[in-house]
């Protein structure tokens, strides 16, 4: 009994971008920046708003 593995070489590997997958990719990269630029602006209005507390208490 004899068992056989393909094994993937690079040239059976599509590149990146190349195919159905390639959408998807950009999909999840424009999540990506979707995602960091909300906590960009999250963290710098949290910032604005406890400089204003303390302007205000102080």
């Amino acid at each position: 009994m004899s068992t056989t593995h393909s094994q993937r070489t690079a040239a059976d590997v599509p590149p990146l971008g190349a195919g159905p997958g390639g959408r998807r990719v950009r999909h999840e990269a424009r999540d990506q920046v979707a995602v960091m630029a909300f906590s960009a602006v999250a963290s710098c209005g949290l910032a604005v708003l406890l400089m204003l507390l303390v302007q205000v208490a102080g």
